[in-house]
């Protein structure tokens, strides 16, 4: 597989495959929260529970590149309500620029 760029130079494509990739058998998802991590060591990582020995280490650090930065303004509409609570079950846009209650307020790309 020709890779088309260096890895980190650009955002990674997730939409390919990305959630099967957990349904492999030797794939594991390991909640650093229950287990925290110990150590790095030269054979993988050690937890409080185990050491996991491994080739390739991904972590995911629940970086949100969509609405992170607006929900992180506290941005309050016209009806007194945060964006966060108006977005609470799914964002909630006019083709995707305009949002309802929110007067002057448009999300955009640079």
């Amino acid at each position: 597989m020709t890779k088309p760029h260096a890895f980190g130079c650009k955002r990674i494509s997730l939409e390919n495959g990305f959630y099967e990739l957990f349904n492999r058998a030797n794939v594991h998802l390991v909640d650093v929260n229950k287990t925290p991590v110990i150590e790095v060591t030269p054979k993988g990582i050690m937890t409080v529970e185990k050491e996991w020995e491994f080739d390739i280490v991904v972590c995911a650090t629940g970086y949100d590149a969509v609405t992170g930065g607006l929900l992180a303004m506290e941005v309050v509409g016209k009806n007194n309500e945060s964006l966060r609570e108006y977005w609470n079950d799914g964002v909630k846009t006019y083709h995707g620029i305009g949002v309802s209650g929110f007067p002057n307020m448009y999300v955009g790309r640079e």
